[in-house]
């Protein structure tokens, strides 16, 4: 399935090339939206500024997409908001670190996989709340076919001193053969009482329901299934965007 170029005008609209921005590291000191398609593997430390608007995304799109490695660091009043849209890749693995290092400061991240034949995912995911009234979340939405497999390790940890946190934490997986196969591993390290945090995971297969449903109407199989995949891309970049 090809999906995620559907979108693209969506998704590429007032951005610019973040690769000298976010690619080669360092400190975000001005608000802007950010787009990139690495060809390799991209670690970077970045820090976003106080009160900075940081948006950010990431496409990979066929190959042997290798690794992406991130640490943000958040200072007082910033934002981040990053989003992964990934399909057909052999090796992909994203690990991500949102530090809320300054109160009031905010971080989602949203990531989508349409996995089918030997194609590979894992991402990673920590989320540390260090100061008061940060909020963080991260939305993960997978879909597999043939034997693709897909891996996710989220974790939040609220600091003692990181009163009124909000973190929150989700993975949706959808199987669409027998040999497709998906791994959830959420954990939770909370050291203060007056917080939100939550965590989710759901792996199933596809609604038969709805699939006789589209075919009652004409719609084969594969139609259908294209089409829950661009629900759940679309659902993410609402949530998103």
């Amino acid at each position: 399935m090809h999906i995620i170029s559907s979108f693209m005008d969506r998704l590429l609209a007032g951005r610019s090339d973040g690769c000298s921005t976010i690619a080669g590291g360092g400190n975000i000191t001005e608000s802007g939206k950010f787009f990139l398609c690495p060809r390799g593997d991209i670690r970077a430390s970045l820090t976003v500024a106080e009160n900075v608007d940081c948006d950010i995304v990431i496409l990979h799109i066929g190959g042997n997409a290798n690794a992406v490695q991130l640490n943000f660091q958040l200072l007082s009043r910033s934002r981040l908001k990053c989003l992964f849209l990934s399909e057909n890749c052999e090796n992909l693995k994203i690990s991500v670190t949102l530090s809320l290092s300054g109160e009031n400061s905010r971080a989602h991240i949203g990531n989508f996989f349409c996995g089918q034949g030997s194609n590979g995912h894992s991402i990673s995911v920590s989320q540390v709340h260090s100061a008061a009234d940060g909020k963080s979340s991260l939305l993960s939405k997978v879909i597999l076919d043939g034997s693709a497999t897909s891996e996710f390790h989220g974790r939040i940890d609220i600091a003692p001193n990181a009163a009124r946190s909000d973190a929150s934490q989700r993975n949706d997986n959808i199987l669409l053969s027998d040999g497709a196969r998906a791994i959830s591993c959420p954990q939770l390290n909370i050291a203060n009482n007056d917080v939100k945090c939550s965590h989710g995971a759901a792996t199933g297969t596809i609604d038969e329901a709805a699939i006789f449903y589209a075919m009652s109407r004409g719609i084969d199989t594969a139609t259908c299934k294209r089409l829950m995949a661009e629900g759940m891309v679309a659902a993410l970049i609402g949530w998103q965007l």
